[in-house]
């Protein structure tokens, strides 16, 4: 297993694996975002949606018809793991750059951040051990500050100083459902990152995992007893409960900001994620 929290977990030979790693970039004083991802789905399967993949996302809510959703399909072939690579576009952890067309767009990135300090893990150790031979996630670089260019249909975009995060996570299944959320640019306090998880883990109770970082302390409340999540509208309330801390965390996700995309899991089901880039918390 490697040590390395971008390392490629596919070992070359499980049927039913799925894996992927992924930047978000946000410029919230011009309203605009971007979600690039790089995907595995049962690797040795020739059925359509499986083996590689690349994803690029742009929300641009000043001016919503600019937005992006594209998915590009490629065969494991166009896969390497050490270092990551997918049809030409590389991963490593200080960056990210490739390019590709589809469906009539063309779209190009070259991002540059330098790592985050520490890893960011989710939920306990213990839980992790329990869940790693189905599936698991940890987050590389919770907080980057990224600069380079984006690339769509021709039109550059130098982004200097966009803050972001990236991610990585593997397995033979997915959770049944989820919700994530994650902020790292708080006005008060531009060091501070919260992270709640709210998974579907049957037939365990379905647990609220609240992660806040602030003032140099990490703070994690909440787990299978001591969490509450709810949702009215468009909005989500995080409740995370310790011995020590209360932690309240609401996200509110505008309308045009929710991407939908569909994707196939490795059991073979259609599935779909709905994904707000540019929330409020």
């Amino acid at each position: 297993m490697p040590t390395n929290a971008n390392g490629t977990r596919w070992d070359g030979k499980r049927e039913r694996f799925y894996e992927a790693w992924y930047g978000i970039f946000t410029r919230p004083e011009t309203r605009e975002a971007w979600w690039i991802r790089y995907t595995l789905t049962n690797p040795l399967s020739v059925d359509d949606g499986m083996g590689a993949g690349l994803w690029f996302n742009y929300v641009n809510l000043a001016e919503p018809r600019r937005s992006v959703a594209l998915i590009k399909h490629f065969p494991a072939s166009a896969f390497t793991g050490e270092p990551i690579s997918i049809a030409g576009a590389a991963l490593s952890g200080g960056g990210m750059a490739g390019a590709f067309e589809e469906a009539g767009r063309s779209v190009a990135w070259n991002l540059r951040y330098a790592p985050s300090p520490a890893t960011h893990y989710f939920f306990p150790e213990w839980l992790r051990r329990a869940t790693q031979s189905i599936s698991s996630v940890t987050m590389p670089n919770p907080l980057v500050v990224a600069s380079g260019d984006v690339t769509i249909d021709g039109q550059k975009t130098t982004l200097d100083g966009v803050r972001g995060h990236t991610c990585h996570h593997w397995g033979k299944r997915r959770a049944k459902a989820w919700r994530w959320a994650h902020c790292n640019d708080f006005r008060e306090d531009k060091s501070a990152i919260v992270e709640v998880l709210y998974p579907t883990l049957p037939p365990l109770p379905r647990p609220t995992f609240v992660n806040l970082y602030i003032g140099g302390e990490h703070i994690f409340v909440g787990g299978f007893t001591g969490g509450e999540t709810t949702r009215n509208g468009r909005s989500w309330r995080y409740v995370g409960q310790g011995r020590a801390a209360r932690v309240t965390v609401t996200f509110t996700a505008p309308e045009k900001s929710i991407l939908r995309l569909g994707y196939v899991s490795p059991d073979g089901n259609r599935s779909n994620v709905f994904s707000s880039l540019l929330s409020e918390c």
